[in-house]
């Protein structure tokens, strides 16, 4: 029996990263639009977002990929998908 467990989730073996580019996102506004539903979509994942180079990270099972993409377009910006690395 556990008593104490990390309120983080433990990264997973099948983790990997997934990029993004998304070109009209251009402003604070619009990072946390994106950061937002991403964080809805995909809770307790990490989130990086680099809005210079408007590139958006995630770290997730690949299966994760595809609802990451489909908050994003839903929070109105057009993502496309640069790629999946292991983490």
């Amino acid at each position: 029996m556990r008593f104490f467990q990390s309120a983080t989730k433990a990264p997973s073996t099948d983790e990997v990263t997934v990029a993004f580019r998304v070109e009209d996102m251009t402003c604070g506004h619009c990072e946390a639009t994106i950061r937002k539903a991403l964080g809805e979509a995909l809770p307790d994942r990490p989130v990086t977002v680099d809005r210079s180079a408007k590139t958006v990270t995630i770290q997730a099972e690949e299966t994760a990929a595809k609802p990451a993409e489909t908050a994003i377009r839903e929070a109105g910006y057009t993502p496309e998908r640069l790629g999946v690395h292991p983490a």
